[in-house]
């Protein structure tokens, strides 16, 4: 069993957990952002971070990124209690089973990827 995927996994779950500490202890939202952001990073093959990126990938990130401006505009603008709402993505309530669910889906991950390099290593 190579320790690599561990070790990208834990550093993932590290970075999550920050993020996640980050929200709870009210730094700045960037600061979690970021954290949430990173894992992606490190949770890639060398293979797909290589690889140039298709068009729709593209396209459909820059969609993602429109849309969440606009509806962080929209909020703010419409909506006097704009503050209520980072007080409820900040709250234990939220962030906790948020955590627990990103740590069981990087466990997931984790398994899918050991056993293909099981499969891949012919034991």
């Amino acid at each position: 069993m190579k320790v690599i995927p561990v070790i990208r996994a834990l550093v993932a779950a590290g970075l999550i957990t920050v993020g996640c500490l980050a929200l709870l202890l009210n730094y700045p939202m960037p600061v979690a952002v970021v954290c949430f952001g990173l894992p992606s990073l490190v949770l890639a093959s060398r293979q797909r971070l290589h690889r140039s990126i298709r068009w729709r990938e593209f396209a459909i990130a820059i969609g993602v990124l429109v849309v969440a401006i606009a509806f962080n505009e929209v909020r703010s603008e419409f909506f006097s209690a704009a503050n209520n709402s980072e007080r409820f993505f900040r709250s234990p309530s939220v962030v906790v089973p948020f955590w627990l669910c990103i740590i069981v889906t990087l466990y997931g991950w984790l398994k899918r990827e050991l056993r293909r390099q099981l499969v891949a290593g012919g034991h």
